[in-house]
């Protein structure tokens, strides 16, 4: 009875093809498709926190198990190959309030968007037949990186306010150069002295806001593990870091599908 429930709960979750493996025979039937029931599953290392590295695992299972340059479907109406969200912290029930004496902490950690995962279902699958599930992180550790990814949102939000601002008034002191080098303005004109004074207050003043921001955001707590490869981005022109933070704060899931397409 066992073994019939199981089976049938593996046919709800198929595999990729035998053609996307390196070995298939080694990890699936494939008379069936179905996982092999004998096969070791692969392990995670993890921090002395109890994380894991999103972006380490999923090129671990992409190159423990398949070929490089298979290229996975995609298509969002077939639902054995629409890309779908993997929780890399499961299951649901072990992180709930009821199994963590009423806390929501571990709840509320495993789903935020920088510990989930889109990918295509079929390899999404793969992390449940053939990996070993997390341990769950201590419990100050995920209340410190829930902490930390709710200031970063805030210092975002503030950030995208800043550059925004100090992309207009930059965008206006163009304007007036060209208007300068058209002759449209004479730079002696005591109307336009004030105006210049005018911009260069507003530039500064939110130039500063920008400038605070930026520094929140790279001083936050766990910054690396929700805010990854952002070395060098104080000296990048607003509108770029706002975009490349942006890829982190306004995703509801890390998007792995494009490292997942073939080159």
């Amino acid at each position: 009875m066992i073994e019939r429930v199981y089976l049938d709960n593996a046919r709800s979750r198929r595999l990729p093809p035998p053609e996307a493996w390196k070995k298939p025979d080694k990890w699936i039937d494939l008379s069936t498709g179905l996982p092999k029931l004998d096969v070791p599953k692969l392990v995670f290392e993890t921090d002395d926190r109890g994380f894991i590295n999103t972006d380490d695992v999923v090129e671990q299972v992409e190159d423990m198990f398949f070929w490089k340059d298979y290229d996975w479907p995609f298509n969002l109406n077939d639902p054995e190959t629409a890309p779908d969200d993997h929780h890399f912290y499961f299951t649901e029930a072990e992180y709930s309030p009821r199994q963590n004496n009423g806390s929501y902490i571990p709840s509320a950690f495993r789903e935020l968007p920088t510990v989930i995962g889109r990918m295509p279902r079929q390899f999404h699958n793969v992390f449940h037949d053939f990996t070993v599930k997390p341990c769950m992180p201590y419990m100050e550790a995920m209340e410190e990186y829930h902490s930390s990814y709710k200031l970063a949102h805030r210092a975002f939000k503030n950030l995208i306010t800043s550059a925004k601002n100090t992309s207009q008034a930059s965008h206006r002191f163009t304007l007036r150069q060209r208007a300068l080098h058209e002759g449209r303005i004479v730079p002696s004109d005591p109307d336009d002295v004030v105006v210049k004074e005018m911009m260069r207050d507003f530039f500064s003043k939110h130039f500063d806001a920008y400038s605070r921001s930026i520094d929140e955001v790279m001083t936050l707590p766990e910054r690396m593990l929700i805010l990854p490869n952002l070395e060098g981005i104080p000296q990048q022109k607003p509108h770029l870091v706002v975009k490349k933070i942006g890829k982190y704060m306004v995703q509801s899931s890390i998007n792995y599908m494009p490292l997942l397409r073939a080159a």
